[in-house]
């Protein structure tokens, strides 16, 4: 109000001063802040003002502040819900892969199963929208870092609808992510760790037209055997974003985009090149699986936090499932012709006592989000109900 009670004949002084005042008003108010928390959503405040009104200095000075209160500060509430997953369906998936003379038939399984990790998109979305009433949406939801910093803030129906697509595929995804850790460590536990040029040699006679990708994939499944998970993500995430680039380039796609003005030449990122391959008939739930897991700010987004240092603990299940994103981009077999990916040109549905565990453990996953939503549902009841 007092920036527009200045008028035109306002110097620029003036003005600052002003802006500077406003700014002030919300550090005064993240000051007198009762927790952390707190004092980090009103910061969050006054570093936007900052920004919209192009005062650096105070933008630099708040983000010190906002870096210097840490995630044990916030004090955040981690809510599990737990499901029991019948001894039988979990055997009936993982007893598969070691009923052959060699691992072979077992790594061939694990890159080739048919269904994405993170279930089906329509599933999601129909979980999504028919909780569009219920309570926790009256409060905003604001994603936070692992550092404990503000990522985003969900404004619109839209944005909360992908967060609890988000939150359903996460669920589907980390459940199957145990089960594919256990199919990895039951490989090796029969046959030995194999090496990693036989390996390499597998991939590419499932379908790696480059060698070097094939090479890369096959030390991420190394690394991953002898436990270091931090070197298996490391080396396999980048090249599912250069497999992607090149299956864009072998359906004659022109994706490089040459320099403008002092911009350079070069490739789109990830989420571009995703968008792309969506375009071109790359299934929607594949698609959103890779987006889910690798980019943000809903999603895992292991390809930032890896690439920017955040990440050097991973989780086995994230690894398997970045293994399990990688082997089916760089494997696909691209038709030019017919401007079309195919993912698993020789696959058939999974059938027999196979096909009802699997059927068993996607109705798990869904009980457990629907789960997972009632008990944040209740918490925030039970919360409402000691403030009133």
């Amino acid at each position: 109000m007092r920036r527009k009670l200045l008028g035109s004949s306002a110097t620029n002084d003036e003005r600052v001063a002003v802006d500077s005042d406003e700014v002030e008003a919300y550090i005064r108010e993240a000051d007198a802040s009762p927790h952390p928390s707190v004092e980090m959503m009103r910061l969050e405040q006054a570093a936007k003002i900052a920004t919209r009104r192009g005062l650096q200095n105070k933008v630099r000075e708040i983000a010190s502040r906002m870096q210097s209160i840490s995630s044990e500060d916030l004090a955040m509430v981690t809510i599990r819900t737990p499901i029991t997953l019948p001894a039988w369906v979990a055997e009936a998936v993982l007893d598969q892969f070691t009923q052959h003379a060699d691992w072979r038939p077992g790594v061939t399984l694990f890159m080739e199963m048919e269904d994405p990790p993170s279930g089906r998109v329509s599933s999601h979305r129909t979980f999504a929208t028919g909780n569009r009433d219920a309570l926790r949406r009256v409060l905003q939801t604001v994603i936070i870092s692992p550092s404990g910093l503000p990522r985003s803030t969900l404004v619109t129906e839209a944005d909360e609808d992908r967060h609890e697509i988000a939150t359903a595929s996460r669920i589907y995804a980390e459940t199957q992510g145990h089960l594919l850790v256990g199919a990895l460590m039951r490989i090796s536990e029969k046959y030995g760790i194999p090496d990693v040029d036989d390996l390499a040699a597998l991939i590419v006679d499932r379908g790696a037209s480059d060698t070097r990708l094939a090479r890369s994939l096959a030390k991420g499944f190394h690394y991953f055997w002898i436990g270091d998970y931090e070197a298996a993500i490391s080396i396999v995430i980048p090249k599912i974003e250069a497999a992607a680039r090149d299956l864009l380039r072998a359906l004659d796609e022109g994706i490089y985009r040459v320099q403008v003005s002092k911009d350079p030449g070069g490739y789109p990122g990830m989420y571009a090149l995703f968008t792309e391959l969506e375009k071109l008939a790359l299934d929607e739930d594949w698609t959103w699986f890779l987006r889910w897991l690798l980019l943000g700010p809903i999603g895992l987004n292991l390809r930032n936090e890896v690439a920017h240092g955040f990440l050097c603990d991973p989780r086995p299940e994230h690894v398997a499932l970045v293994l399990r994103a990688a082997a089916v981009l760089i494997t696909a077999a691209p038709e030019a012709e017919q401007r079309h990916v195919d993912l698993f040109p020789a696959l058939k549905p999974l059938s027999g006592v196979i096909g009802i565990a699997d059927n068993a453990l996607s109705a798990l996953s869904g009980i457990g989000a629907r789960l997972h939503a009632l008990t944040l549902a209740q918490r925030l009841r039970l919360q409402r109900h000691n403030t009133d």
